[in-house]
C-alpha cells in the first residue's frame, strides 16, 4: 500500500482470513501507516485502542477526520489517548458522532485542542462523554467556524469560554445540553456577531435567548425546540435579518402565565425527542425533526 493517494477513505469492519475482526490484529494498524497522503478519513470499525489511534499520526495530510459509531479505547498501559491529533497540523474538520462509546480514564480523553487550533475550523463532539474536563483549551480555537456539542455535559464555563474566544464562529449547537443556563446561553449568542446557524433545542433557552438574537445582521437558521422560549417570546421576535428560518415545536410552547404559575418545571428542559437531529453540520442549512414533533417558519 506504500505511496497510495487516497482523496477520501470510509473504513468499515472488516475481518481476517480467520474469521476474526481485522481491527482486533496488527493489521489495521500497518493500513492505516501507510496512508500518509490521506485527506480524509472515516472510521466505522467495531473498536479501535490507543495503539490504533497512535497509527494515524502517520497521517500526516488529512484535513478531515470522523469516527462513526465505535467504541475507543483508552488503557493506562500506552497512556496514548488523543495526542495523535498533535502530528495532524492540516486537520481542518474533526468529528466524534454521538454513537461513539469513550473508554478510559479522564486524562486520556481530553483532546489537545491548543495543538489543533492553527487549522480546525470544524469541531463536532454530540457525545455525552464530553465535559469541561475534556475540553479544556477550547479557547485556543479562535479561527473555528462550526461548534457542535449538543448532548454533552459542558457547563457554562465552557460556553464563557466560547463565547469570549471564538469571535468568528458561524454554527453552534448546544441542543440537549441541560447544565446550561439561559443567561449563559444568551451571553454568548450576544457576543457572537457571526453566528448564522443556533441550535439551543433543550436546553433551559426563553425568552431572552431570542431578544439577543434579534439585532443579528448573520443569522439565517434558529432552533429552539422544547425550550423555555414562550408563545409571547416567538410572537416578539423581530429580528432585523427578515428571512430567519426558526424550527419550533408550538404545541409544546407554555405562555409566560403558565410559566409563572408553574405550570412548566424551570429546573429541567422538555425532553428531546430521541434519534432525531435537527441540524447537518456540513451545511448551512437544517432540517426540522420531524412532521409531527416540531414546526418552522420563516420571518417575513
Amino acid at each position: 500500500m506504500k505511496g497510495m493517494h487516497h482523496r477520501t477513505l470510509i473504513y468499515v469492519r472488516s475481518y481476517c482470513s480467520n474469521g476474526h475482526p481485522l481491527e482486533s490484529s496488527s493489521a489495521l494498524i500497518t493500513i492505516l501507516r501507510s496512508l500518509g497522503e490521506l485527506d480524509e478519513l472515516v472510521l466505522a470499525v467495531s473498536e479501535l485502542d490507543g495503539d490504533h489511534l497512535f497509527s494515524l499520526a502517520a497521517c500526516k495530510q488529512l484535513s478531515y477526520l470522523e469516527f462513526k459509531d465505535m467504541k475507543l479505547v483508552f488503557s493506562n498501559a500506552n497512556r496514548l489517548g488523543f495526542s495523535f491529533l498533535s502530528s495532524l497540523d492540516r486537520l481542518h474538520t474533526l468529528k466524534i458522532d454521538r454513537e461513539c462509546i469513550l473508554v478510559g480514564a479522564k486524562s486520556l480523553l481530553r483532546l489537545p485542542l491548543e495543538a489543533l487550533a492553527p487549522s480546525l475550523r470544524i469541531l463536532s463532539l454530540p457525545n455525552a462523554s464530553f465535559s469541561d474536563e475534556l475540553l479544556d483549551g477550547i479557547e485556543h480555537l479562535q479561527d473555528l467556524r462550526k461548534l457542535k456539542l449538543s448532548s454533552t455535559a459542558i457547563t457554562d464555563a465552557i460556553l464563557t469560554a466560547v463565547a469570549r474566544s471564538l469571535p468568528r464562529l458561524e454554527f453552534l449547537d448546544v441542543a440537549g445540553c441541560k447544565s446550561l443556563t439561559a443567561a449563559a446561553i444568551a451571553t454568548t449568542l450576544k457576543m457572537l456577531p457571526y453566528l448564522r446557524v443556533v441550535n439551543v433545542s433543550s436546553t433551559k433557552a426563553d425568552d431572552n435567548c431570542l431578544r439577543v438574537l434579534e439585532g443579528s445582521v448573520e443569522l439565517q437558521e434558529l432552533a429552539f425546540t422544547n425550550s423555555f422560549v414562550t408563545i409571547e417570546g416567538l410572537q416578539e421576535f423581530a429580528p432585523v435579518q427578515k428571512t430567519v428560518i426558526l424550527f419550533y415545536n408550538v404545541h409544546r410552547m407554555k405562555s409566560r402565565e403558565e410559566l409563572d404559575s408553574g405550570g412548566q418545571d424551570h429546573s429541567e428542559p422538555r425532553r428531546m425527542q430521541p434519534r432525531r437531529r435537527d441540524f447537518e453540520l456540513d451545511r448551512f442549512d437544517l432540517t426540522a425533526q420531524s412532521a409531527d414533533s416540531a414546526a418552522s417558519c420563516t420571518i417575513q
